[in-house]
């Protein structure tokens, strides 16, 4: 359509004139060029793609956000134990490899093998897990920080895993809006 424009936040469809994104609602400036564009943080944008120059120090301050972001928010039960299900199943297939390494060598090799892969999984992962787990613990109302209460032996996982089971806040708390409720 010709008064269609695209967000400069998220890429969403935002009609001519309007002041804010429905999609992701970043705050639109139009411009003075018979209203045909918009500006945000000093860059006019229009109907058509641009493509954004960014400097090595820029991208670096944006993986460093994006890093903080992570941990921000809130993450519904289906999400979190989907991706403990997930990863129980890694486990699982490694111990299953590793008990039939000792009938072949192939699975031996095999064995091996996954061991480097899912090692070097769970390097990556670790920090994508972690904030997993604390968006979970936001969905219920807790600061992330109640996680360390995981580190006592026993009652400590028992909070843990109650508070993992535990239903999302119904209403919007100081983490965000609900996932899950709406």
């Amino acid at each position: 359509m010709e008064n269609e424009y695209v967000c400069p936040n998220c890429g969403g469809i935002v009609i001519q004139g309007q002041n804010k994104c429905e999609s992701c609602g970043t705050i639109l400036e139009w411009g003075q060029e018979n209203n045909q564009s918009f500006s945000s943080a000093s860059t006019i944008y229009s109907n058509e793609y641009r493509i954004r120059k960014m400097s090595i120090w820029v991208g670096f301050k944006t993986f460093l956000g994006e890093i903080v972001n992570m941990f921000s928010g809130r993450a519904r039960r289906k999400e979190y134990w989907g991706t403990v299900l997930c990863h129980l199943l890694l486990i699982v297939l490694g111990v299953l490899i590793s008990f039939l390494s000792k009938t072949s060598t192939i699975f031996m090799v095999l064995h091996v093998v996954y061991t480097y892969i899912i090692s070097l999984y769970m390097l990556i992962a670790i920090l994508p897990a972690v904030a997993l787990a604390v968006k979970r613990m936001h969905d219920i109302g807790k600061s992330g920080w109640w996680l360390l209460i995981g580190l006592i032996p026993l009652v400590g996982w028992i909070f843990t895993l109650i508070w993992a089971c535990k239903d999302s806040e119904k209403d919007a708390n100081k983490y965000g809006e609900s996932p899950k409720y709406f």
